[in-house]
């Protein structure tokens, strides 16, 4: 039998790969080598360990020079035999000389491996040849924390019987509970409060396990915790409960059986945010159901002076944004910067949540403080059904903001040419300047969209406009780099050798050489800036104009 390339080794890993066993069989009863490692750096030895009989497995041991050979990662053979609970073939790889200690990249040992299997028989037999039971990774997770993470009982209560330090943290400080609370498996915690853990001990970030079950959502896990004294009002380090956890994920079970056992429904985090806030936020219309029954402040505001709805109309959710006004939330609500629920309702891009505002009494042309529209949010949401709606009901399409910024500068700014079309039609000025002499065109070209571009200086655009700085768009094209923006102004008629207040020209702000080369074709030049060595005068061109604090 052929045994095909480099001796049959491509061969070979191709059927290991595939899980052909019968093929990776006939293979190496005929000689052929085991030498070949794929993408990953995995040889076939490395697939036979997760699945392949032992009898191939033994196979491939006759041929492999290296029983430890490790992949990119620095898993081993050994590590997937036992991760996948393979004994006989652990058996077969630790008599042949593999390191029971063997580490990958990221610091787990084949013990953590075999814990996260769920193996006791496994586990056992390893830590019998000299497994570290008390291995930990790089982040500082031990053996015994990937049992209790995984879930398995039977591990964790073999590695404390051979000795593990189940006290010991993670370097985050997690405990050996904090893992057990994650893995949603109440028979590990209630073993390990047993055993005397301190059912409130906090991490680095201040979390408990109560935290902990309740991001995972298990009501099981946060009852067994509460019993045993964990605090249901406790805050990590940002304020945050275990009920705005467990609300912000959705999980109404626990957020019910958190409220049943005292836990505060209006406590605010380190920024004002209470859980109808996060729940709102993330659509979990259930939770917010619940928590408004149990007393939840509709009005709340958070630091920013954001309320509930303004996280639902973002959020899009027309059916939670009706539920919050028909309990009391108010319509006419501004956040600390001005923005109303139609603002967030339009840069979320809800037609729907817009509509309803707009039925409602909302103002289309409400401004924030800094001039921003409820148009110009709704460019940003590119979402062309919400600017269109806005429109149709009267929008002031010609609005500016303080730094002056038009619609149609947004458009461009934010790369949505559909838009950009729909406001063109509708009459925005295609030549308008910000506070800082950028014309759109200068935006378009900064950002290197050759289709905007096209499209601006058919409807008329000014292709030598000056900003403040006497920047033209073909200064902006070069200092963005897009050597088919700058052919382009080149072919409508832009100067090649315009100066700004600085003296330099489009080849001066030039950094790609494609574009230094091009521009040099058609005579372009350096200016008098290059002599002085000058910072370029770009000011307007690098901030794109966004001299407004916000």
């Amino acid at each position: 039998m052929e045994a095909g390339k480099d001796n049959g080794s491509d061969a070979v890993l191709k059927a290991a790969q595939a899980g052909d066993w019968s093929l990776c069989r006939c293979l190496l009863t005929h000689g052929a080598e085991v030498s070949a490692r794929d993408g990953l750096g995995r040889s076939a030895l490395h697939y036979a360990a997760e699945k392949a009989p032992r009898e191939v497995v033994a196979l491939l041991l006759a041929r492999s020079s290296d029983v430890n050979a490790a992949d990119n990662g620095g898993v081993t053979a050994l590590h997937l035999a036992a991760g996948n609970g393979r004994r006989e073939v652990v058996e077969l790889l630790v008599a042949r000389g593999a390191n029971v200690n063997a580490r990958d990249s990221s610091g787990l040992s084949v013990l953590h491996h075999a814990a996260f299997g769920g193996s006791a028989e496994i586990t056992e037999f390893l830590i019998d040849k000299g497994a570290d039971v008390n291995a930990s990774n790089n982040a500082g997770v031990t053996v015994v924390h990937v049992a209790a993470w995984s879930g398995h009982l039977p591990v964790v209560e073999l590695l404390i019987a051979k000795g593990a330090d189940a006290q010991r943290k993670a370097r985050d400080g997690r405990t050996t509970l904090h893992f057990a609370a994650l893995s949603g498996n109440r028979e590990v915690v209630e073993f390990l409060l047993a055993k005397g853990f301190d059912v409130n001990a906090r991490d680095e970030d201040g979390q408990t396990a109560l935290h902990c079950a309740s991001f995972r959502g298990s009501r099981e896990v946060a009852a067994a915790l509460i019993a045993r004294g964990a605090d249901v009002n406790e805050r990590t380090r940002r304020g945050e409960t275990p009920l705005q956890i467990a609300a912000e994920e959705g999980h109404r079970e626990v957020v019910e059986f958190l409220l049943a056992n005292g836990a505060q429904v209006n406590a605010e985090d380190d920024a004002g945010f209470t859980a109808l806030h996060s729940a709102a936020y993330r659509g979990e219309h259930h939770v917010v159901e619940i928590l408004v029954a149990h007393g939840a402040d509709v009005n709340a505001k958070t630091a920013g002076g954001r309320t509930v709805l303004h996280q639902a109309a973002y959020r899009g959710s027309r059916e939670m944004v009706e539920f919050l006004v028909a309990r009391g939330a108010d319509l006419n609500a501004r956040d600390n910067d001005g923005q109303t629920l139609l603002h967030e309702a339009a840069y979320g891009g809800s037609r729907e949540v817009v509509e309803f505002l707009v039925a409602r009494g909302a103002d289309v042309n409400a401004k924030d403080s800094n001039g921003r529209s409820v148009l110009h949010s709704a460019v940003l949401s590119g979402k062309r059904d919400v600017v269109d709606f806005l429109i149709a009901r009267g929008v002031q399409v010609q609005t500016r903001d303080k730094c002056g910024w038009t619609a149609l500068h947004e458009a461009v700014r934010s790369s949505n040419p559909e838009i950009t079309k729909v406001l063109i039609a509708k009459g925005l000025d295609v030549n308008a300047r910000n506070n800082s002499g950028v014309t759109v065109l200068h935006v378009a070209a900064r950002h290197g969209r050759g289709d905007v571009v096209e499209l601006l200086v058919r409807k008329g655009a000014s292709v030598n406009a000056k900003d403040t700085d006497d920047c033209t768009p073909l200064h902006a094209a070069a200092l963005g780099g897009s050597l088919e923006v700058v052919k382009l102004l080149v072919t409508k008629g832009a100067k090649v050798n315009a100066t700004n207040k600085e003296g330099c020209t489009p080849l001066d702000l030039a950094w790609k050489e494609a574009v230094v080369s091009y521009l040099r074709r058609v005579g372009g030049k350096p200016g008098s800036c290059s002599e002085r060595g000058c910072n370029g005068g770009v000011k307007n061109l690098s901030k794109m104009g966004l001299e407004c604090a916000y």
